[in-house]
């Protein structure tokens, strides 16, 4: 299919008008004269012989053209019909607004979207929808719309969005800033939203990329779609609906997408730079601070707040530190140009209280912003502004004051005009700093964790990662899966060249001793090697730190019959030795297969301890040696491996490598494999490298 046909149709035609108000039919074709199409406009109606003032055809085979696309605005009843006659016309696109199909969740309704994607794929049409409320195409002037919109036709163009809930995208679309496109995908089984994120993402005239996201369908578009925003450096933000429970059962109720686990989303997210919005609110602002710095990045993270207030000063420096916003000292230029301005019980310190004596005084106001423009040390300015709905003498002031700076300094940094609470801003104000590249974000706290986002889009280095996922070929939903024994595990990821200690499984005490006295030197450790018993400590079946021959074969009984007691059915296959691992940091290393993307790694604290603090950090499978020491240094314990109150520090390079490891052979295995834990990994002083005590391996049966 050529999406083009609906995102750049040059010429549609409206199936069901309607001058009845309030119907998609009426709406749909009202939107459609709006725009730059003209003449290529055709209207359908098999009773009417004009609408609108222009002329209807009674059906689709009656058009003097094969439109680039058709604007459904009829029943779902009717909708497979219209789109075989269109299909048989060589109609490539079209948009279906009606519901009544998957999203029901009912059988019927079910039945006739698959019938209705069997049509698209016969005819090779491109579908937008169904249950969706369509279109706009602000660089080309094309809407297929099915409601009511305040959004006019411009000159400012630069963001894409798209979303599978219409109202959401409508908000967004009459948020004020400059949209290229704007499209609700529904229930999204055939142009789905990772289509259109790609065309977003190949597309020149998109800039920015705002998404409204429940779930995907399309994995290996998906990651092309993030992959090629994040080589471009396009910012790419999403809010991800369905991370509670019942949001993802409303999720699936509105239009049939499961909404997937919200910790692998943020992992994808993570690995592609993707900038993550809390709310609708977020989203908007997010979306408009990008759009307003038009590229200009924070080259460095080091932030100059200056406040009029001692008050706003210290909650500014308590939020930046909550975010890992830096603020440092001023460079003496900085320092000369405030020591002239401030009276003298004023310090020039970062975040700076300029006190009352900047208030009324612009062109001080001015000397202040441009020195920060011109400092070395500082990345972003933030200025305490204010801005309510009313004009104020003093916000005029500061506003003008870094308007003007800006104008006269030949360098660019993001600033910003930062208020200490939220409410609606005077429209002239905000104009006025956004004409000179000035982002007014959110009230309060929220203002700095947006300017935490930019710093970490702008620090974000697409070169440095490995941009794919491994996403699997194969359904594994309906197949069994076989759990291996700890001996089996350990033999099966040797292939990932994992380093493991001597082991050996014997079935007899006399297989005990003559393992003891030809392959292994005390201490051992004794366990139970069965599929069936995951949890060996739980069941009595492991020895710890055995030192004799009698020791260990007192060992063996005490594991047989306990073992037996605790799982009378258990299939055991004998006894497992192993050498005695010195002790070291435990740490666990995990493999969870997601359906969509593959596996997933899970690093953190490990032995008993992960489940108690649940201290881990997840990425998706491949990666690289960066990427895996990027996994550490977020964990909490990461203290522990760098040396903590005289420890020497451990192997970290040994332990990322070995991350890595595991990461490929995951990613080569994505189709068997379901689960993989190494736990507990022991890891020992920097250059002694580390010990997998324990493995468990689940795969997926043919």
């Amino acid at each position: 299919m050529d999406i083009r046909k609906v995102m750049k149709p040059r010429s549609i035609a409206v199936v069901g008008v309607s001058d009845r108000k309030g119907s998609f039919g009426n709406y749909a074709a009202q939107n459609a004269l709006r725009g730059k199409l003209g003449e290529k406009v055709y209207f359908v109606h098999p009773k009417r012989q004009e609408l609108l003032g222009k002329k209807c055809y009674p059906c689709i085979s009656d058009l003097p053209e094969a439109v680039d696309c058709v604007v459904l605005c009829t029943p779902s009843s009717t909708i497979i019909p219209l789109m075989e006659e269109a299909g048989k016309k060589g109609i490539g696109g079209a948009v279906v607004f009606a519901s009544g199909f998957s999203e029901e969740r009912d059988e019927a309704g079910k039945k006739l979207e698959k019938r209705l994607i069997e049509v698209a794929k016969t005819y090779d049409m491109a579908v937008i929808g169904p249950n969706c409320l369509g279109l706009m195409n602000n660089v080309d002037q094309v809407m297929m719309w099915g409601l009511d919109t305040k959004f006019e036709f411009n000159d400012n163009t630069g963001v894409g969005v798209v979303g599978q809930s219409g109202f959401i995208i409508k908000h967004l679309s009459e948020a004020g800033f400059g949209m290229s496109y704007m499209a609700s995908t529904g229930n999204g089984n055939i142009v789905t939203i990772e289509d259109v994120l790609l065309f977003y993402a190949q597309e020149d005239a998109v800039s920015v990329i705002a998404v409204y996201l429940e779930g995907i369908k399309k994995p290996e578009i998906f990651e092309n779609a993030l992959k090629t925003a994040a080589e471009k450096r396009k910012p790419f933000i999403v809010l991800k609906s369905g991370r509670s429970k019942k949001g993802a059962a409303a999720t699936a109720s509105h239009t049939g997408n499961l909404a997937g686990d919200s910790a692998t989303y943020d992992a994808i997210f993570e690995k592609f730079g993707v900038v993550v919005a809390e709310d609708f609110a977020d989203l908007i602002a997010l979306t408009r601070m990008f759009t307003v710095l038009k590229g200009t990045l924070a080259e460095k993270g080091t932030l100059a707040s200056l406040n009029l207030s001692g008050g706003e000063t210290a909650i500014c420096a308590d939020i930046c530190e909550k975010y890992g916003l830096v603020h440092p000292d001023f460079d003496a230029n900085v320092k000369k140009a405030v020591m002239e301005l401030l009276p003298p019980f004023a310090t020039p310190n970062n975040p700076l209280d300029a006190t009352t004596a900047l208030m009324y005084n612009v062109e001080g106001n001015k000397k202040i912003v441009k020195a920060l423009l011109e400092s070395d040390e500082i990345g972003i300015i933030t200025l305490g502004i204010n801005i309510g709905l009313g004009k104020h003498l003093v916000v005029e002031n500061q506003i003008n004051a870094a308007c003007a700076a800006v104008e006269e300094s030949s360098n660019k940094k993001p600033i910003f005009a930062v208020s200490s609470f939220e409410g609606t801003r005077n429209r002239d104000y905000l104009e006025q700093l956004e004409r000179h590249g000035i982002v007014m974000p959110s009230g309060g706290e929220k203002a700095y964790r947006q300017i935490a986002q930019l710093v970490k889009f702008s620090q974000y280095d697409p070169s440095k990662c490995t941009l794919s996922f491994a996403y699997p070929s194969v359904d594994n939903a309906a197949k069994q899966t076989v759990a291996l024994s700890e001996y089996d595990s350990k033999e099966a990821i040797k292939e990932a060249g994992i380093t493991i200690s001597k082991q050996a499984v014997v079935t007899t005490k006399e297989e005990l001793k003559t393992v003891l006295e030809k392959e292994f030197s005390f201490p051992v450790v004794l366990k139970v090697s069965s599929a069936d018993i995951l949890h060996k400590t739980d069941a009595g079946g492991v020895k710890l730190s055995i030192q004799s021959q009698q020791e260990a074969l007192q060992a063996f009984d005490e594991i047989m019959v306990a073992c037996k007691n605790y799982m009378p059915d258990a299939v055991i296959d004998g006894v497992l030795v192993q050498e005695m691992a010195p002790k070291g940091i435990e740490i666990i290393i995990g493999i969870s297969n997601d359906a969509l993307f593959g596996p997933m790694v899970l690093v953190g604290l490990g032995g008993v301890f992960v489940e108690i603090f649940k201290d881990v950090a997840l990425y998706p499978a491949p990666m690289n040696k960066d990427e895996a020491l990027g996994m550490l240094k977020k964990l909490k314990a990461y203290k522990l491996l760098t040396g903590y109150r005289g420890s020497k520090p451990a192997d970290v390079d040994a332990l990322a490598e070995t991350i890595v490891k595991i990461s490929d052979y995951a990613a080569k295995h994505r189709d068997t494999l379901k689960e993989l834990d190494l736990n507990p990994v022991f890891v020992y002083e920097e250059g002694r490298g580390l010990s997998v005590v324990d493995a468990l391996l689940i795969q997926y049966q043919s």
